[in-house]
């Protein structure tokens, strides 16, 4: 039996031993005396003397010594090592305290293979079961001991870690790369770490310097100077009172980059910055095209209205509105009271700050963004036939001992075939449905002014019928400068167009669907006027045929939108500027329901029907 040198943890380890005692192989030699396997000979000098013997299973394989017992009277164990090995052309070595090796005459490449094997756990998953021979009721003290070789091995680093000016960086990160063994510098900057061996690589990190690694090359003392990172620390954070340089800040502030919104077409940005921000909630509320998100920054705080306020340009503005994703630059949210207390109580929900796109110095650039999608129902329902529908609606009605609907037992009797496999309303309701976005961006500047001129489409269609949302969006940004005096302004417009899903009876047009059997035909011909299905009498239920419900109402909102705001700057002393604002919000919402007249004297062309009346509200 070959046992391999990877640790292996044995939880029954007496059923192993017994299985080694009983593997004793007697054997007659030419004279007729009686012989022993040496496997089962060294076995039990380990547990007589308690030690580890340790070889290479083809060293003993097929070698035997005479049957006496194993010990005699006043012979120590190197002395029985001795006695049976040196007639079989072995040798033996101590190595530490109680293990010892077993080789054959003139091989040291054997010793070297078991030494290297102490130390190793084996972690290449190399199959080991071939080389070397572990007893099996020295496991778990073989575990000890390759541990304990383990942390002989490994090299013990110190030092310190400062900054530029040389002080010491207390709460620095020290990592052996690729590994999880780390450790922290102490209030003085200085560290210790014990490493496996003295090739790997420390790295180094600490929030606002750059991180670096650092070949350890078998040193014992590594001292390292951290470079402070320039570049995120003086990125610029717009906040309640101006700008802010990023390492200035001591309140809650989190920052949404519009690189980091362009992941999916979505019709709002509030659904874009979900996810990208910690302690901010994004909630979709009904998913019919163009209903907005709700935004909770940590939780909810009141019973009554938790929107946070959003402030667009330096506008505080009710809602975002119609604010067109590719035209922002960046997304501030303020979390604590702290962030939020230039704007008092209407800050009491969190403030999410919008800054869009202004021109930069330099030539003309023209931008383009498009995209193009579909949308459906991820999963259906598999439903019932007319004919299953009909037995399982007839048995329930039995086993209630109530009559089953008339209709169910039309279907059961019916032998013309005129009922047909029925209708499938997921099909009749849902659709595959595109999402579309096209922009359009001019931009530029010289050192006296900078301008942005953005426009752009978005449309969705819902994957509900007669579903829709779409808009039209231009915002014109510019801003000119004359010696210390600046001034510029903002200027977005937007106009959307959105048809709801119907409710009818109380019941949306997804209650509708479910509730409906499915021996009600879509249409009818002979269903007089308009030409649709519908439940009757004999059905016993009371839903109505959904495509009907979304066809014959049509409810559009209409919205328009327009934000300005226009600004004057004086730099008074440098980091010194007075600036006033004027701005003005202005927005029109128009519903329109309208009921379309499906008297029978009006042709259906599928699923369009001529308008006869309406009234807009």
């Amino acid at each position: 039996m070959a046992l391999g040198t990877g640790l292996c943890l044995f939880s029954d380890l007496p059923t192993f031993s017994q299985e080694f005692a009983s593997a004793v192989i007697l054997q007659d030699d030419k004279k007729g005396e009686k012989r022993r396997s040496l496997q089962s000979v060294l076995t039990e000098l380990e547990a007589e003397y308690h030690v580890h013997l340790n070889y290479e299973s083809k060293v003993i394989e097929n070698k035997y010594v005479p049957a006496q017992p194993s010990r005699r009277s006043g012979k120590n164990l190197e002395a029985q090592l001795h006695r049976l090995l040196q007639p079989l052309s072995l040798k033996f070595k101590q190595v530490s305290g109680d293990y010892y090796i077993i080789y054959p005459e003139g091989e040291k490449k054997s010793i070297e293979k078991i030494e290297a094997a102490k130390g190793e756990d084996n972690t290449s998953g190399r199959d080991t079961s071939e080389d070397i021979f572990y007893p099996m009721q020295s496991v778990n003290n073989m575990l000890r001991q390759t541990l304990n070789q383990s942390q002989v091995n490994a090299l013990a680093i110190s030092g310190q870690v400062s900054d530029d000016n040389g002080n010491g960086l207390p709460g620095v990160t020290v990592l052996v790369k690729g590994t999880t063994n780390g450790t922290t510098t102490d209030a003085e900057g200085k560290y210790t770490l014990n490493a496996p061996d003295g090739n790997g690589t420390l790295v180094f990190s600490f929030i606002g310097y750059v991180t670096e690694e650092v070949p350890i090359n078998n040193r014992s003392a590594i001292n390292v100077s951290l470079v402070p990172d320039i570049k995120a620390l003086n990125e610029v954070v717009v906040i309640g009172y101006g700008q802010q340089k990023k390492a200035d800040l001591t309140s809650s502030i989190a920052v949404v980059s519009s690189e980091d919104m362009a992941r999916a077409p979505v019709a709002s940005f509030q659904q874009a910055i979900q996810g990208l921000s910690p302690g901010v909630s994004v909630e979709m509320g009904k998913a019919a095209p163009g209903n907005g998100a709700k935004v909770r920054i940590r939780g909810v705080g009141s019973v009554n209205n938790t929107d946070p306020l959003y402030v667009i340009d330096g506008v505080p503005v009710g809602g975002p509105g119609s604010t067109n994703m590719n035209d922002i630059e960046s997304i501030q949210i303020l979390k604590d009271a702290a962030a939020c207390a230039i704007y008092g109580s209407r800050g009491a929900n969190g403030v999410v700050l919008i800054t869009t796109k202004r021109g930069k110095k330099g030539e003309l650039k023209i931008s383009g963004f498009t995209s193009y999608g579909v949308q459906q129902p991820w999963k259906k329902l598999d439903l019932l036939n007319n004919q299953e529908y009909a037995l399982i609606m007839n048995e329930a009605a039995t086993n209630a001992g109530l009559k089953p609907p008339a209709r169910v037992m039309d279907i059961l009797n019916d032998s013309t075939g005129r009922y047909g496999p029925g209708t499938d309303w997921q099909d009749a309701v849902f659709r595959t449905a595109p999402i579309q976005e096209h922009n359009l961006s001019f931009s530029g500047g010289t050192d006296l002014m900078n301008f942005n001129v953005s426009g752009g489409y978005f449309n969705q269609e819902g994957i509900l019928i007669n579903t829709n949302f779409s808009k039209y969006y231009l915002r014109i940004n510019t801003d000119f400068k004359r010696g210390k005096f600046k001034f510029g302004e903002s200027l977005g417009l937007n106009y959307s167009r959105k048809r709801n899903p119907i409710v009818s009876g109380g019941r949306e047009i997804l209650e509708h669907m479910v509730k409906q059997t499915s021996a009600v035909p879509i249409y009818d011909p002979a269903n007089i006027p308009g030409g649709f299905g519908g439940a009757e009498a004999i059905d016993d239920q009371d839903a109505e045929n959904p495509v009907l419900v979304s066809s014959r109402t049509i409810d559009l909102d209409h919205a328009f939108g327009l934000l300005g705001n226009v600004y004057g700057e004086y730099e008074i002393i440098k980091g010194l500027r007075l600036r006033a604002n004027i701005a003005g919000l202005y927005s029109l919402c128009i519903i329109y329901w309208t009921l379309v007249d499906l008297h029978e004297k009006h042709n259906r062309d599928g699923d369009k029907f001529t308008l006869i009346s309406g009234k807009h509200t």
